[in-house]
């Protein structure tokens, strides 16, 4: 959550592990949303590649559980892929 109470990310499972995380910026400006794969509930027994799922062109970033979505523009969602590697 946010300061203002609002969820930085949400995680959808669909088959096996695959994951759609939607993150969230709420403010009016770009900014970097991080979140922890731990945080949503996502086991971290697998290991995952990450992809942009959603309009936009920002770099995304997956390091051991963080994701990172770079220069988020404000008011915005973007959907990111997990898929289990291997």
């Amino acid at each position: 959550m946010n300061t203002g109470g609002f969820p930085e990310a949400i995680a959808v499972a669909y088959e096996g592990y695959i994951y759609a995380i939607g993150t969230y910026n709420w403010s009016d400006a770009p900014k970097n949303v991080t979140v922890s794969l731990q945080n949503l509930h996502i086991p971290l027994s697998a290991g995952y590649n990450a992809r942009l799922d959603s309009y936009g062109s920002e770099q995304i970033n997956l390091n051991d559980d963080i994701l990172t979505v770079f220069n988020q523009p404000g008011e915005s969602l973007r959907i990111i892929r997990l898929d289990k590697t291997g």
